[in-house]
This record gives structure tokens, C-alpha cells and sequence, in this order.
């Protein structure tokens, strides 16, 4: 194939590649074309099959130190439920591109404020498509199943509602045990003396007893656990003591009087008697 692989110099004073060389290096790039073509052939697998759900995000997150809910739901006719709800270690999936018409998620904070929306389609829709030598392929609707939603992970959020093509609420999750509202002058449902004790001052009911001889009697403390409650039993004792003994004297103050007021009228009337 080279065996006048030289270069020539023209007439013109250009140097000319042999044409025994020229057509060596057309064989060589053909074949290595062809070589290629054929390992992108067996890589790919007959009839390799795409599916996917309508309205829903790819399965895939962006690991970093973000964090988002992945809310699973279960659906049968138009009854939904909650199949479960955890906090992740990753990035909720970027949602440019959404549906005009369909299903609606919020995610709504403690002080009703929506702090995140999302259109996505009935997840009652399974559609697939199939490619091979001859696509195949549709969408059909679910009397039942599930399906899972990544959202961003917000400190103030309280609840994630789902609103069919309707408008209508169909599902309320409570992600209020997730929130991160230490700072608020609020003791919340998910906060204590321990976990937030600028918020859930000591002596207020919060699940927890602390213990703390501060002069408050913890509610959530046992009989004989906190010191304060002793202190202020006692205190209760006292007050109703005095409070008796200002009863007592007071009636004992009123007989007294009473008695004299008596004496002094039988006294009166007796001088009268007299004169």
C-alpha cells in the first residue's frame, strides 16, 4: 500500500504527495470510521427502552451541603396520602421548565407566606416509549400507585400542599418537625429548654424537665424532681396559712364587735328604763 510513500516536488515548485499514499490514507481513515461506528452499535442495546412519568423530575440530585424534602405519596383514584417524608443531603433538581396546566406544589411557611411552587403533571399518567427497529410507546392513566417529589428544604416552612388540575387540595404534609425557628421568641412544637433555650424558657411546658432551681416550677418535671416545685408548694402553703389566720381574725374582730355593739344597746336601754 506504501511502498512509494515519498513526496515529489512539482513543476510548479510545490512539493505533491504520491498518489500510491494518497490512497493508503483513505483506506486507513475508513477503516478506522467503520471500527468505530461498529463499537457504538454493539455498545447500544437492541430495543433499549426509555420510561418515564409524566410531570415527574429525573431521579437525580446535586450532592452538596443543600438539603430538600423527598416526599413520597400514594394515590388510589383521587385519595392521597402521605407514604412518607425525610429530610436529604442533597440539592433539590433545578425546575426551569414546568407544565402551564396540571398539579400544583407549595411549599408554605409558618406565617402562611408560599415560599416555593411548582407545576408538575398528573402523576396518574404513566407514559413510556421504546426504541428499537420500531417504536413503540404511550401514556395510559393509574387507578393507583405512588410517585416521589425532591423539593428545596426551606428553615420557616411548616406545610407542602398538592392542588390537582382542579385547583383543589388534595394533600397537606406537616413538615413543620423539620423547621429551624430557634430565634423567634416562639417556643414551637419541636423545640425545648435544651434544643432552643432562648425561645422555651425554663418552667414552661416543653416536654422537657430541666431541673433548673430557678424559682419556676417545671410542669413537665415529676413530683419531687425539680426543687422549685417543693419551694413553691410551700409557698402555696404559706399564703393560704396567713390567709386563714386574716379569716380568723377577721371573724374573731367581727364577734368582738358584735358583741360589744350588743352590751352597749342593752346598756342604752337600761338607762332609759331608769329615767
Amino acid at each position: 500500500m506504501f511502498d512509494r510513500c515519498i513526496f515529489e516536488k512539482g513543476g510548479s515548485g510545490e512539493w505533491l504527495i504520491d498518489a500510491n499514499y494518497k490512497t493508503g490514507a483513505r483506506k486507513v481513515v475508513t477503516i478506522f470510521l467503520g471500527f468505530l461506528v461498529a463499537v457504538a452499535v454493539i455498545a447500544a442495546p437492541a430495543g433499549s427502552k426509555a420510561s418515564f412519568q409524566a410531570g415527574k423530575s429525573p431521579n437525580f440530585s446535586a450532592a452538596g451541603q443543600a438539603e430538600s424534602y423527598l416526599l413520597s405519596v400514594d394515590y388510589n383514584k383521587d385519595n392521597y396520602t402521605v407514604q412518607g417524608i425525610t429530610l436529604i443531603k442533597a440539592q433539590a433538581p433545578d425546575q426551569n421548565s414546568q407544565v402551564e396546566k396540571g398539579f400544583r406544589c407549595e411549599i408554605v411557611s409558618v406565617n402562611d407566606e408560599i415560599l416555593y411552587s411548582l407545576n408538575f403533571g398528573a402523576p396518574n399518567i404513566q407514559c413510556s416509549d421504546t426504541f428499537g427497529k420500531e417504536a413503540s410507546g404511550g401514556c395510559t392513566a393509574k387507578e393507583s400507585g405512588e410517585f416521589s417529589l425532591q423539593l428545596p428544604y426551606f428553615k420557616t416552612a411548616k406545610l407542602i400542599s398538592i392542588y390537582d388540575q382542579n385547583d383543589k387540595m388534595v394533600l397537606a404534609a406537616d413538615v413543620s418537625s423539620f423547621a429551624q425557628l430557634c430565634g423567634d421568641n416562639i417556643c414551637q412544637e419541636n423545640e425545648n429548654a435544651l434544643t432552643c433555650p432562648q425561645d422555651c424558657k425554663s418552667g414552661i411546658k416543653d416536654g422537657i424537665c430541666d431541673r433548673q432551681i430557678d424559682g419556676v416550677c417545671d410542669p413537665d418535671c415529676a413530683k419531687g424532681a425539680d426543687p422549685d416545685c417543693a419551694a413553691t408548694a410551700n409557698y402555696y402553703y404559706y399564703v393560704a396559712a396567713i390567709a386563714v389566720l386574716i379569716l380568723l381574725a377577721g371573724l374573731a374582730g367581727y364577734l368582738i364587735w358584735r358583741k360589744n355593739n350588743k352590751n352597749g344597746e342593752r346598756a342604752e336601754g337600761d338607762d332609759e328604763e331608769q329615767n
